[in-house]
C-alpha cells in the first residue's frame, strides 16, 4: 500500500506539486527506503532541466510581411520575359537584397539557436546523470547519528539530510511513548531549543520530518512531552546529536 502511494506521488514530488502532508509522508517514506533516493533525485534533476528547455521562437509578424512584400516586388511579371539569372541576382542584391539577406539570416539563426539549445539540453541531462551516478558511488546521503541516554540504549536514530535544508529523523527499536505522551524533536540554535515536530514510535521503526531548517543549528534533541507537544522542553533529552 505504501509503495503504491510512493509510485503515485514521486513524479508530483519532483515537480514540487505535493501538498504539505503528502510531501512530509513522501520524504519520511524515502528516509526509510534509501534505495529509492537515486530514482527520486533523477526525477528532480530532470524536472529542473526541463524548466530550461527553450520556447519555440517565431519571427515577428511585421518582418514576415516585409519579407513577403520584398519578394513580391522583386518577382517578375508572369507574362514578361525572364531576364538572365545573373541579372535577377544583381537586381535582388542591388535593391532589397540586404533586407532579404538579413531576414533570411535571422530566420536561420532562430532555427539554429533552438536546435543548438535542444542539443545542449540533451548533453546537460547526460552530464548531470553521470555526475549523480558518480556522486552516489563515492558517497551516500549525509547522516548524523543521535546519542541515547540510559533509557534508550539499543535505539538507533539518525538525522538524514535530504537537501535544500530539509532533513528527516529516522529511529530503529525505539520504545513507544508512555500513555498521554509523545516524542518531540528540538533544534538548538544559539543555545535555545526550538520545537521541530512530533512523532510516536510504532513498530520497529519510526520516521518524522524535522520541521525547522538546520542551517545555523548546533544540535538536534528528542524529549518526551505531553500529547500535542510543548512550546518548551518539560523533560531532559532522551537522544541528542550535534549537527
Amino acid at each position: 500500500m505504501d509503495r503504491q502511494r510512493y509510485e503515485d506521488l514521486k513524479e508530483a514530488y519532483a515537480l514540487n506539486a505535493l501538498s504539505e502532508e503528502e510531501r512530509r509522508w513522501f520524504e519520511a517514506y524515502l528516509a526509510r527506503h534509501p534505495e529509492l533516493r537515486r530514482e527520486v533525485e533523477e526525477l528532480c534533476s530532470l524536472s529542473a532541466l526541463l524548466s530550461l528547455a527553450p520556447e519555440e521562437q517565431e519571427p515577428p509578424e511585421d518582418l514576415r510581411q516585409r519579407v513577403l512584400a520584398a519578394v513580391a516586388a522583386e518577382a517578375p511579371h508572369p507574362r514578361e520575359e525572364h531576364p538572365p539569372a545573373s541579372e535577377r541576382l544583381r537586381a535582388l542584391l542591388g535593391g532589397r537584397g540586404p533586407l532579404l539577406a538579413a531576414a533570411a539570416m535571422l530566420l536561420v539563426g532562430l532555427i539554429s539557436w533552438n536546435v543548438f539549445l535542444q542539443a545542449e539540453l540533451g548533453e546537460l541531462r547526460q552530464d548531470n546523470q553521470d555526475l549523480r551516478e558518480q556522486a552516489a558511488r563515492e558517497e551516500g546521503p549525509r547522516e548524523v547519528s543521535l546519542h541515547a541516554t540510559d533509557g534508550m540504549r539499543g535505539v538507533e536514530a539518525k538525522v538524514v539530510y535530504l537537501g535544500e535544508d530539509r532533513a528527516v529523523l529516522v529511529a530503529e527499536n525505539m520504545p513507544p511513548a508512555p500513555e498521554g505522551k509523545t516524542m518531540q524533536i528540538w533544534v538548538m540554535k544559539n543555545g535555545e531549543p526550538l520545537p521541530a515536530g512530533l512523532f510516536r514510535p510504532e513498530g520497529e521503526s519510526a520516521a518524522a520530518m524535522i520541521e525547522r531548517p538546520l542551517e545555523g543549528a548546533e544540535a538536534v534533541a528528542i524529549t518526551v512531552e505531553p500529547a500535542g507537544g510543548s512550546p518548551h522542553p518539560t523533560s531532559d533529552p532522551v537522544m541528542t546529536a550535534r549537527v
